[in-house]
């Protein structure tokens, strides 16, 4: 389990449980201590890696769980043990169906329900995307979405892979319109998510001053909720100003359960669409729309969303 502010700490920690072989379990350091110690009994889970500033906190929390080691990874007593280690690279020792994360939703029967994504979906996941959008070296992809939410984890992984740059938002600022935009500029960002809401509230900021627009973003991305023609309309509104630029930003809509690794739908957003649908399966994915019988229903027709696949 991982208790972590966004930082390097975070990715270095992330990476470190993944190359032992294990299975990283997200936890927030805002969540209640009840929440805490639900996911920690309910992953039998024995380490937890935190910070040094969250280690007094978190004592409290665990102290009725003995099973528990925290272990501060910035704590300059362990840095010295580590010191000690050898610094080659580890055997892989993960399969596909092993698992990658466990991340905590929230459950129909009042308590927290721990989804568990193995490597074959994550793999297949990020795989698509680069197929699907080609990330560069000279590319910069935005970390801000909290890493117990899914869409963190090809943030992370996706410019890692491929030799990309992560750039990390502080913590706390993700949500701050001014630090975004300052950021995007100064670190040259390329990619980024939003969730809709949030994304109309950013071009609002953006049209305030006719001096901003979206350079030099190349991809933004959509999830997590319903994204409206209006939404989309007011993008290309900004993306248009300035008509000179070498860079168009193009925005996409994904759509996908956690359940299902991040996301199993993509519709790449034109600026004249009067309906922002979720568009059609990536790769390795199957999707059907089927009726109470489980019968494909005819296309317009009402029915109910199923996924199989490789994500699942």
């Amino acid at each position: 389990a991982l208790c972590l502010e966004r930082s390097l700490d975070m990715m270095v920690s992330i990476l470190a449980v993944l190359k032992a072989g294990g299975a990283y379990v997200p936890i927030d350091h805002d969540y209640p201590d009840e929440m805490v110690e639900y996911i920690l009994n309910d992953t039998n889970t024995y380490i937890l890696l935190t910070q040094k500033h969250l280690e007094g906190k978190l004592k409290e929390t665990i102290k009725r769980n003995k099973n528990v080691q925290l272990l501060a990874i910035n704590d300059f007593k362990i840095q010295d043990v580590l010191s000690k280690e050898s610094c080659k690279n580890l055997s892989s020792v993960s399969h596909s169906k092993d698992l990658a994360y466990v991340i905590y939703t929230s459950g129909t029967t009042g308590k927290p329900k721990g989804v568990m994504v193995n490597h074959l979906g994550v793999v297949n996941r990020i795989e698509w995307m680069q197929n699907e959008y080609r990330l560069k070296v000279e590319d910069m992809v935005l970390q801000k979405t909290p890493y117990t939410f899914d869409v963190s984890v090809w943030e992370l992984f996706w410019a890692n892979w491929y030799g990309a740059t992560i750039v990390f938002a502080k913590p706390g600022e993700h949500k701050n319109n001014q630090y975004l935009c300052e950021l995007i500029r100064e670190k040259r960002v390329s990619i980024i998510h939003f969730v809709p809401s949030m994304l109309k509230v950013y071009l609002s900021y953006i049209c305030e001053d006719k001096a901003l627009d979206l350079q030099p973003l190349r991809y933004v991305f959509c999830s997590w909720e319903e994204l409206t023609s209006e939404i989309v309309h007011d993008f290309y509104e900004v993306n248009n100003r300035n008509r000179e630029a070498a860079i168009k930003t193009k925005i996409d809509n994904l759509y996908g359960p956690t359940e299902a690794s991040i996301d199993v739908t993509y519709f790449s957003c034109d600026q004249f669409a009067r309906v922002i649908p979720i568009g059609k399966p990536i790769q390795n994915i199957r999707i059907y729309i089927l009726d109470k019988s489980l019968n494909p229903v005819p296309t317009g027709i009402t029915g109910e969303l199923y996924i199989g696949g490789a994500g699942l």
